[in-house]
C-alpha cells in the first residue's frame, strides 16, 4: 500500500512539473470552442486563425470586461508561445507576458494571441498578411463585445499592425498600441538585395522602402484624419520599446531610432536584447500601466438594431444603430456614400491603397 501511495505522489507531482514547465495551458493555447461558430456567422475565418490562440474557454456574455481586448502579434517566423514565456532572450525572471497581465487583473476573455506564419516559416509579404489581422480584430470585437481593442506587437508584427491599421482605417477600433523593436524606418538587416535572393520581406523593410514611408507619413503614427481631440474620437495611443547596440543584434545601428515613432511614448531600454525586450519585466512594467485603461461597457440598450456593437452615440463603434447590416466590417457598396463597415470610408472602384474616399 505504501508502495502504491509513493507511486500515486510521483504521478502527481510529475503532472505538477509538467503544468508548471509548459509553456501554454488550458485557454491560452487554443481559440475559444464557440469563437470560430460565433464570428463566422458574419466574418470571414481567415488562415491564420487556424495558428492563433487566447480568450476564455467559451464567451461569458453577461460578464463586463475590466480592460479592452489586448490582442499580441510575435514578430515574423515566430508563434504565439513567444509571449507564454518561449525565446525569451537575456530576460531573466518571470518571463511569461500572457501570465504577468493574468496577474496584474487582465481576465483570459481579454487576452488573444495571434500568429499569422507557421513557426520558422518567413512571411512572404507583410501587406498579405494585414486581411487575417483585420478579420481577427473584428472578430475580437464582435465576440466579447468591446468597443474596442489594444495591440502589443514585436518585431516585424509591429510593422504588420501598423500597416493593417492603416491599410483598413481602423483607427476608431483602437484603444492603444505597444510596439517593441519594430523597424519603422529599416533596418540593415533588410535590404532589396536579400529579397532578390529568396527574402521577400526585406523588400518591405529596407530603408527609406516605399512601403515604409507610405505606412509612417505624414506624421509618422498611423494617421487619422478623423482625429479630433475636442470630440470623443482622440485617436489612439502608441508605445515603442526599443533598443541599441550593443544588445540590438545589429538591427539598427545605421538606424538606431528607427522603432521609434513621433507622437508615441517612446522608451529605450538598452540592458534588453531583442527578444529580452519583449518578455522582460522592465518593459512590462512600462505597457501594462498603457494598457489598463477602463473600458467603454457593453449596453444592450446601446445596441438597437441588436447586431453586437453599441451605437457611436454611446462611444461604442456603430454608427448607425437602426440597421444591422451596418456594422464594423461589414461588406461595403462601392461608391453609394453609405458608410457599412464603420470606418468613415467609402469605398471606390478599383483596388489598391486608394480605394477608398471620406464619406462625404
Amino acid at each position: 500500500m505504501k508502495k502504491l501511495n509513493k507511486k500515486i505522489v510521483i504521478l502527481i507531482l510529475g503532472l505538477a512539473l509538467i503544468c508548471f514547465y509548459k509553456p501554454a495551458c488550458a485557454s491560452d493555447d487554443k481559440l475559444p470552442e464557440d469563437f470560430i461558430e460565433i464570428v463566422s456567422k458574419i466574418y470571414k475565418i481567415a488562415p491564420e486563425f487556424s495558428l492563433s490562440a487566447g480568450g476564455a474557454k467559451t464567451r461569458k456574455s453577461d460578464k463586463s470586461l475590466g480592460h479592452y481586448p489586448v490582442i499580441m502579434v510575435p514578430e515574423n517566423k515566430r508563434g504565439f508561445r513567444d509571449w507564454l514565456g518561449k525565446n525569451p532572450g537575456n530576460a531573466d525572471g518571470a518571463i511569461n507576458v500572457y501570465k504577468r497581465l493574468i496577474r496584474a487583473g487582465f481576465l483570459p476573455e481579454e487576452l488573444w494571441l495571434y500568429q499569422y506564419t507557421d513557426e520558422g516559416k518567413e512571411m512572404k509579404n507583410i501587406e498579405e498578411l494585414t486581411d487575417g489581422l483585420k478579420w481577427f480584430i473584428y472578430s475580437i470585437l464582435y465576440y466579447t463585445k468591446s468597443s474596442k481593442v489594444q495591440i502589443i506587437a514585436h518585431g516585424e508584427g509591429a510593422v504588420l499592425t501598423q500597416a493593417a491599421i492603416k491599410k483598413y482605417n481602423l483607427y476608431n477600433l483602437i484603444h492603444a498600441v505597444v510596439y517593441i523593436a519594430g523597424p519603422f524606418h529599416g533596418s540593415p538587416k533588410y535590404t532589396y538585395i536579400k529579397a532578390l535572393t529568396g527574402a521577400p520581406v526585406c523588400a518591405n523593410l529596407a530603408i527609406d522602402s516605399d512601403f515604409l514611408q507610405d505606412i509612417n507619413l505624414p506624421d509618422e503614427t498611423p494617421y487619422n484624419i478623423f482625429e479630433n481631440e475636442n470630440t470623443q474620437n482622440t485617436g489612439i495611443k502608441y508605445m515603442t520599446i526599443y533598443n541599441r547596440l550593443p544588445y540590438g543584434n545589429g538591427f539598427f545601428n545605421d538606424t538606431p531610432t528607427s522603432p521609434s515613432l513621433m507622437g508615441a511614448h517612446n522608451y529605450e531600454l538598452n540592458g534588453l536584447d531583442h527578444d529580452g525586450l519583449r518578455c522582460a519585466q522592465e518593459s512590462s512594467k512600462l505597457y501594462i500601466p498603457f494598457l489598463s485603461d477602463d473600458p467603454v461597457e457593453y449596453d444592450i440598450s446601446c445596441d438597437k438594431d441588436k447586431d453586437g456593437f453599441m451605437s457611436d452615440k454611446c462611444r461604442g463603434p456603430d454608427y448607425n444603430d437602426n440597421d444591422p447590416s451596418v456594422l464594423p466590417g461589414a461588406p461595403e457598396i462601392t461608391k453609394d456614400n453609405i458608410d457599412q463597415d464603420c470606418d468613415s470610408m467609402d469605398k471606390l472602384p478599383g483596388t489598391g491603397k486608394d480605394c477608398s474616399a471620406p464619406i462625404k
